[in-house]
């Protein structure tokens, strides 16, 4: 069984909140399981609603995007990890290629004004908040 809209190259909604409303097709799952910026497999159907409910956060032009996403988290990470080039690439290539993430907490916090203050440190941890 395919997932993906009737054309798989398609973009995502310009409301990508419909994907929470149950509205229409899975967006971003190809037919072929490939991802792409702002895509995910179609091997994951789930992970298109589920992204837009948890980790991707409002801004004024609507919610980010995956790679809108891993921008913010990586910065938040090269900053707290003090991350040479060579580490930021690595880290940036492999979350953009949905290979390796960081928890889920910091994907809904990381790179945010909040988590750069001191006394927020502990939103962080799944445990601490």
């Amino acid at each position: 069984m395919t997932l993906a809209p009737a054309n798989p190259e398609a973009a995502a909604p310009a409301n990508p909140e419909l994907a929470l409303q149950g509205g229409g097709a899975v967006w971003g799952a190809r037919s072929d399981g490939i991802c792409g910026a702002g895509d995910f497999p179609s091997t994951a159907p789930a992970a298109y609603p589920v992204f837009y409910r948890t980790y991707s956060r409002k801004t004024a032009a609507g919610r980010e995007s995956w790679q809108q996403v891993a921008e913010r988290n990586l910065e938040g990470l090269r900053r707290l990890g003090q991350l040479n080039s060579n580490e930021f690439d690595l880290l940036r290539r492999m979350q953009l290629d949905q290979q390796a993430l960081p928890s889920g907490r910091w994907l809904w916090i990381g790179g945010t004004p909040w988590i750069d203050q001191p006394e927020n440190f502990s939103g962080a941890y799944n445990c601490t908040s």
